[in-house]
């Protein structure tokens, strides 16, 4: 195992949906440290503006460049987020670095396309993720009321492809609150086409996933020696399934097995979207075709034509949900 070096800095998005955190209005964030350490979520930030520095507890961060070969010192994160994960999975256990890390994506988010949570937004998460006992008083307003009901019955009553034109014209947060509660392929798929929203349900749905007596520490990377009788195994994370990773052996209840000729790949394939990998293939037919380790349609391909290597470098935030691939 390896660790990679930790600096005194942040990125200034929110570790949950990943828009900008306005730094200087420190009534609208919190932090939680990348590394074990004092707990300071419930710290309010204070904000350098001479040298623009957020202090959180003892610690204190600058939202400048960092090199290549580090990691952060703190997460931020928006209240509004961290409230809306909290009251879905009050009492867990999984520290929030764990929970953020696991569901970082790989690309940074357009500010301009994508607008943060709403109300709204909070209404069908806590309806789709939450316990039957968790409603906020504008939940129950709103599924009570007679105007939005009628909205609800009127969207429902119409053929599939319809109700898929209407929502094309709704802002993504109506559109899910219309649907958290009885279209649930339609909501999965809202959330999957807006990275915002894909990024809170991943942080609500790998709570569960981790396991906070078992958990590995994050910022590691092992190395992985390939044979010819592999298990990939996959986790499911905002209604898509992820690698979870891959051995001699696993624990997962999805788990592919593949067979690679004398333990010596041809090629590494990925087949990736923001917040992961989808599916992962060492080798191509006589046809050129990949044989991806679980059945997949997506057409968009990461390939390593490297023929040559016997092991991969695996560097992982956490080991049990999401993992990051090197040679």
């Amino acid at each position: 195992m390896g660790r990679l070096h930790h600096e005194a800095c942040h990125e200034p998005i929110c570790g949950f949906c990943g828009l900008p955190v306005d730094e200087e209005n420190t009534l609208s964030y919190r932090a939680t440290l990348t590394q074990p350490g004092s707990t300071i979520e419930l710290t309010e930030p204070t904000f350098d503006k001479i040298n623009r520095r957020v202090r959180v507890g003892p610690v204190t961060s600058h939202s400048g460049g960092r090199n290549q070969n580090s990691y952060p010192c703190i997460y931020l994160m928006h209240r509004f987020c961290l409230e809306l994960y909290q009251e879905i999975w009050p009492s867990s256990a999984v520290p929030l670095r764990h929970v953020i890390t696991a569901a970082r994506p790989t690309c940074s988010i357009d500010a301009y396309r994508h607008y943060p949570l709403s109300e709204l937004d909070g209404v069908a998460l806590i309806s789709k993720f939450g316990p039957p006992t968790s409603r906020r008083p504008f939940s129950d307003w709103m599924f009570n009321s007679k105007t939005f009901s009628s909205l609800i019955h009127a969207v429902k009553v119409l053929p599939l492809e319809l109700r898929e034109i209407v929502f094309s014209y709704c802002q993504v947060d109506l559109a899910l609150a219309i649907t958290s509660y009885n279209d649930h392929s339609i909501f999965t798929k809202l959330v999957r086409e807006d990275i915002t929203r894909k990024r809170i349900a991943a942080c609500i749905e790998v709570s569960p996933l981790s396991e906070p007596d078992t958990i590995q520490e994050i910022f590691t990377e092992k190395a992985v020696k390939l044979s010819e009788k592999l298990k990939i195994s996959f986790v499911s994370i905002a209604g898509q399934k992820y690698l979870q990773g891959i051995g001699q052996d696993s624990s997962s209840l999805d788990t592919m097995e593949i067979t690679i000729c004398k333990g010596r790949p041809q090629l590494l394939a990925l087949r990736v979207d923001p917040l992961g990998i989808l599916n992962v293939a060492f080798e191509a037919d006589a046809k050129g075709h990949l044989k991806w380790a679980r059945p997949n349609t997506r057409k968009h391909d990461v390939v390593l034509d490297i023929r040559k290597f016997a092991a991969i470098r695996v560097v992982s935030d956490v080991s049990t949900v999401t993992q990051k691939w090197n040679l």
